[in-house]
């Protein structure tokens, strides 16, 4: 499974979601007021099989799925919230 990634290109984080278990890592965010960004990072074998399948799969808990964009494209995801 992914796992959260500090990765922002440049921009610092300014949020951290604590994660609610040991077992889980905390979540460092870009929080711009209007959205969230948060950023992941692939295993080799999890990048090999989206190649093979072009497929990803996000799991949101609860009953509401708020709006939702994944891209390899942190610049754009920034322009959609340009608070950021």
């Amino acid at each position: 499974m992914a796992i959260p990634s500090d990765d922002f290109k440049g921009f610092k984080t300014n949020k951290t979601f604590l994660a609610p278990a040991l077992e889980i890592a905390d979540l460092n965010v870009l929080d711009s007021g209007r959205s969230i960004l948060t950023a992941w990072e692939l295993s080799d074998s999890e990048l090999e099989e989206i190649i093979k399948t072009k497929t990803i799969y996000v799991a949101i808990l609860g009953q509401n799925l708020p709006p939702l964009a994944v891209s390899t494209d942190l610049l754009g995801l920034i322009e959609l919230n340009p608070t950021v």
